[in-house]
């Protein structure tokens, strides 16, 4: 005997409620697979700047803001995406008042060593800063081209550091610190509890000197065809230049935009007048889960990170030693 037919459409009400809800599940999970999937594989992408011919490709490769470690690892990981499809040049646009030693320096390795390996043309276009780490970066290019407004040059190195002491005597607070008989070095520079002595601050300046000699040597290796050793000692004592100002002293070898950069590398490349070169500029995406997440954050209001704060503590009480400009 079949059911009444109230009974019949409770059951079709409740049969359909079922279908929906498994569909609801089977799409977020399909949409959350899709999520994971996309952090997994965000990598360095490569879209269109201007398009041309595919065979005839010139790439950009950018760095902007402060020079740090992820910078270094972008571009690490964008020459090796180059090597494996080789563009006829490579245009570095630089926007960047510098940033920390090590990486700017490893960027200029990895670029030094892309040349060598490859043979590519590469030149630099400096945006509307491009100075001390900017300039760093930038030294073994084949040519630089400079913004009209740019400014460059402060070839030299400086340090960052603070002491809490007189904070410490302000909370009733005194530190306790002890070195090994071994070592009695190990406090120098390296006790924020107390004002630097002489002795740190000699200590800091070896450094520094150091780190100083270091840049003007590359700038030399860069420059050698348009400045003698001389020269570059001259122009190294951490002034920043107008982008004319950089062209005479042969700091920079024109003024002018990306698009006179582009047309540049062209020539370096020996294409022909009558080619329209693909122009294309690599890029690191933020991965989807990260925006949703970045998102969520945003919505819900500030959050504190613990981690991330413990570890800006500890980098601002360690002396800091950058290629760094902070005029603008």
């Amino acid at each position: 005997m079949p059911p009444p037919p109230r009974q019949r459409s409770v059951f079709a009400r409740a049969l359909a409620g079922l279908l929906v809800s498994a569909l609801v599940v089977s799409l977020l999970v399909n949409f959350y697979l899709a999520i994971i999937l996309s952090s997994m594989t965000a990598g360095i992408s490569e879209s269109t700047y201007r398009d041309g011919d595919k065979a005839n490709r010139i790439v950009i490769l950018p760095i902007r803001g402060l020079i740090d470690d992820s910078s270094a690892a972008f571009v690490r990981q964008s020459l090796d995406v180059l090597r494996k499809k080789q563009p006829k040049a490579v245009v570095l646009l630089v926007d960047s008042g510098g940033g920390y030693v090590a990486p700017s320096d490893r960027i200029w390795k990895y670029l030094a060593q892309f040349k060598q390996e490859t043979g590519i043309p590469l030149i630099a276009s400096f945006g509307s800063m491009a100075a001390s780490g900017g300039y760093y970066v930038a030294a073994s290019a084949d040519a630089i081209v400079a913004e009209p407004t740019c400014l460059t040059g402060s070839i030299g190195v400086m340090s960052q550091a603070f002491t809490i002491d007189q904070l410490l005597v302000k909370v009733g607070i005194t530190p306790q610190v002890q070195v090994a008989s071994g070592s009695p070095e190990k406090d120098t520079m390296n006790d924020i509890t107390r004002p630097w002595t002489e002795k740190d601050k000699a200590a800091m300046l070896h450094i520094l000197d150091a780190m100083h000699a270091q840049f003007v040597s590359v700038v030399q290796q860069g420059r050698s065809a348009q400045l003698n050793a001389d020269e570059v000692a001259a122009l190294a004592d951490g002034r920043v230049f107008t982008a004319q100002e950089a062209l005479a002293s042969k700091l920079v070898d024109q003024v002018g935009y990306l698009d006179d950069a582009i047309a540049l590398a062209g020539q370096r490349a020996n294409l022909s007048t009558q080619v329209q070169p693909q122009v294309t500029i690599l890029q690191q995406p933020q991965s989807l889960l990260g925006s949703l997440f970045s998102s969520q954050q945003r919505s819900i209001g500030v959050q504190v990170d613990t981690q991330a704060l413990r570890r800006w503590i500890h980098e601002e009480t360690v002396p800091q030693v950058m290629y760094l400009w902070q005029g603008g």
